[in-house]
């Protein structure tokens, strides 16, 4: 996902989401991929996150807090934060 000359990504995804997120544990290596792999999807695509937790439970599943943080406030700078108001039902 490279920036082109005039500005673009080189890719035609317009959309990324990641479900279920809060079902694994990563290590210290595999949050910082997900770390730069979010950073670079920040700059160029849309992104959805579906996960059962709230944003304080977040380092507990990638393990480093301040890895997590830097995560955290990236993705919630300019973006809607949808939470639902009961526990919901699967289709």
């Amino acid at each position: 996902m490279e920036r082109l000359e005039n500005g673009q990504c080189g890719t035609q995804i317009d959309l990324v989401i990641l479900d279920k997120l809060d079902y694994f544990l990563f290590s210290p290596c595999d949050g910082a991929l997900l770390s730069h792999f979010l950073i670079k999807l920040y700059e160029c695509r849309n992104v959805v996150i579906i996960t059962h937790i709230s944003f304080s439970e977040w380092a507990q599943i990638l393990v480093v807090t301040k890895m997590t943080n830097a995560i955290l406030s990236r993705l919630t700078h300019r973006c809607p934060i949808l939470e639902p108001s009961n526990d919901g039902y699967g289709i």
